[in-house]
């Protein structure tokens, strides 16, 4: 019988892996898991002479406050180890969620309350609509390429629903608080090798406000649903690993404002289904592969071939709003057939758009100083109301793996005025507003209209509160 599908998990690094680790969601008492160390513990718990699922706790009364706190069993002769949930209190004992043990069983070593140390354990332990908190207190080093043990990967083990996802959530001071980078707990590879950081191999997961850090070792992975369906990344980092950064199964996933930088392999961001207000820069590989990528920015991304955006072969593709800069290879690869608009390629090392062998639409792209031209391809039925940029769009776009750059437009007279009140459609059935940009931002006219440009660089990543509340 597994845990209730509404147990909250907490993980700090300051926590105990013996710890309880976790409440249930709107039980009646007092959750004891939301502190550092375990709230009581003890080494002989006693399992009722008649009913097995009542034990009492050696050093603690019983209360009501009690109920709904998991309490973790890790020691003793004829008991099933692992987290039991406090159901209520019968006569002076705890009532568990299921029998731990044969009536009569005595010295189990047990606590209730508290963080567990690794979130590996949480992980692999979660069911449907379990939720697992991950506090900014420390890094949280990932020293073995096992999961479900002090210091393991966090591999998966259970599939959500549509109803019932599960979500493995970062947060600094206050749960479900919006956050930035800064603020993000660090997932980091620490002395192992061939590994995935985050194993996401079961279906229905949500994973957002995390660093992940592959730390530049042999063969590791950042976050991978390869095998998997219908998961979500977003507002999480993931920066310098070696064979994947982000990977999610093209038939189904999402990866929504998150940055990635400093990776190797194969793939920065492979984006399932789609991809959006995404960054992926200085990375040996393509910076975004999706069939949908919507107001991304993928630049500094230099190898052989390696382009800014790639989209999915044999798939009706569409790529809006989109920034790609300084890739060594083309800004934009479309392989299959597809809808290009409101993009800027811009210093690419080969061409604007690579349009391939097959049909694609193309309207209201800015090119400029793209090494081979703006595009390429025989099977383009449509490229219209291009803009070609005679200056550098940018208000500081650096070719620096040191720099920063701010992708907000300039005001100069072919460069970034070009794209201003210019984008696809300038007007809509449903609007007047004659204020769409080329490119990843809106500049507001001194009348008003758009909104206010910004540096996307370490400022991108901020959560609205209600994708995470329960």
């Amino acid at each position: 019988m597994a845990l209730s599908t509404l147990i909250t998990w907490e993980c700090r690094t300051a926590g105990s892996d013996n710890s309880g680790g976790g409440f249930k969601r709107g039980a009646t008492g007092t959750d004891r898991s939301q502190q550092n160390a375990a709230y009581v513990s003890g080494t002989n718990l006693t399992v009722h002479a008649v009913t097995n699922t009542d034990v009492l706790p050696d050093g603690h009364t019983p209360a009501a406050a009690d109920v709904g706190n998991l309490i973790q069993i890790t020691a003793g002769a004829g008991f099933t180890l692992g987290f039991y949930e406090i159901a209520s209190i019968q006569s002076g004992y705890w009532r568990l969620d299921r029998s731990p043990a044969a009536v009569g069983t005595t010295s189990g070593i047990w606590a209730m309350g508290g963080a567990l140390a690794s979130p590996s354990i949480a992980v692999i332990k979660a069911t449907g609509n379990n939720f697992i908190y991950i506090k900014n207190d420390g890094v949280y080093s990932i020293t073995s390429a096992s999961a479900g043990v002090a210091g393991g990967i966090l591999q998966t083990a259970s599939n959500g629903s549509i109803t019932t996802f599960i979500r493995i959530i970062g947060y600094k001071t206050t749960r479900n608080e919006a956050i930035l980078e800064a603020d993000m707990p660090v997932i980091q590879a620490s002395g192992i090798s061939t590994a995935i950081l985050i194993d996401i191999n079961h279906s229905y997961w949500l994973v957002t406000n995390i660093k992940v850090d592959g730390a530049s070792l042999t063969a590791i992975s950042g976050i991978d649903g390869t095998v998997s369906n219908y998961n979500i990344i977003i507002n999480c980092v993931v920066l310098n690993c070696t064979t994947v950064g982000i990977y999610l199964n093209v038939n189904a996933g999402y990866v929504i404002r998150c940055k990635v930088y400093g990776c190797s392999g194969t793939y920065a961001i492979y984006g399932g289904v789609g991809v959006f207000y995404c960054e992926s820069f200085d990375n040996t590989v393509t910076g975004i592969i999706s069939n949908y990528i919507f107001k991304c920015i993928s630049y500094r991304n230099r190898g052989a071939n390696v382009r800014g955006i790639q989209t999915i072969l044999n798939s009706t593709n569409i790529c809006i709003g989109n920034i790609c800069f300084y890739n060594q290879g083309d800004g934009i690869y479309v392989p299959g057939s597809g809808v290009i608009i409101n993009n800027i390629l811009y210093n690419n090392g080969a061409y604007g758009i690579n349009f391939a062998n097959y049909s694609a639409f193309s309207v209201n792209n800015a090119f400029g100083s793209n090494t081979s031209g703006e595009t390429t391809g025989s099977g383009i039925p449509l490229v219209a109301n291009n803009v070609t940029l005679i200056a550098d769009p940018f208000t500081s776009a650096s070719t620096s793996t040191s720099g920063a750059s701010d992708f907000s437009l300039n005001a100069t007279a072919g460069g970034g005025a070009a794209c201003k009140n210019v984008g696809f459609p300038t007007e809509s059935i449903a609007s007047t507003d004659t204020f769409n940009d080329i490119g990843y931002s809106r500049h507001q006219d001194p009348a008003g209209g758009g909104s206010s440009a910004i540096d996307i660089h370490n400022t991108l990543l901020v959560v609205p509160r209600g994708v995470l509340a329960y």
